[in-house]
């Protein structure tokens, strides 16, 4: 993570030797903060290709401890198989689901069921390094 910006971060994630870099907004929606990751402008040739999809994260710090709670994506597909109008959708494919709610439709949802939509099995923690020389 670097601050690149007001409550506006850079990502630097690398997985295998290939590393991928993303954009983050820290929103709070009531008391809880989360974080909207989404992908960098581009503006070359392959940009037309290209859906600039957001993913939404709950974010908790404890102490030097930032846990990252991704959308619960199997959650989400059994509520939209219950009940398809719950929020604006489409699903390009079978493995693919996007949000295409009004970002007043979407904080509202999110605050709705936060609960349950960020309850996942393996939560993402990062651990603050301390300062070079401390």
């Amino acid at each position: 993570f670097m601050q690149a910006g007001d409550k506006k971060y850079g990502i630097q994630y690398t997985e295998d030797s290939e590393t991928s870099r993303l954009e983050a907004r820290l929103v709070k929606l009531g008391e809880q903060r989360y974080l909207d990751v989404y992908p960098p402008p581009d503006t070359g040739v392959t940009a037309v290709h290209r859906v600039d999809a957001h993913s939404f994260w709950k974010v908790s710090l404890e102490g030097d401890k930032l846990r990252l709670a991704p959308l619960d994506y199997e959650w989400l597909q059994a509520l939209l198989e219950k009940d398809p109008k719950v929020i604006a959708a489409t699903r390009p494919d079978k493995d693919l689901i996007l949000l295409t709610a009004s970002s007043k439709e979407l904080q509202e949802f999110v605050r709705r069921h936060s609960e349950q939509a960020f309850k996942a099995t393996e939560e993402n923690v990062w651990q603050r390094e301390p300062a070079p020389g401390k």
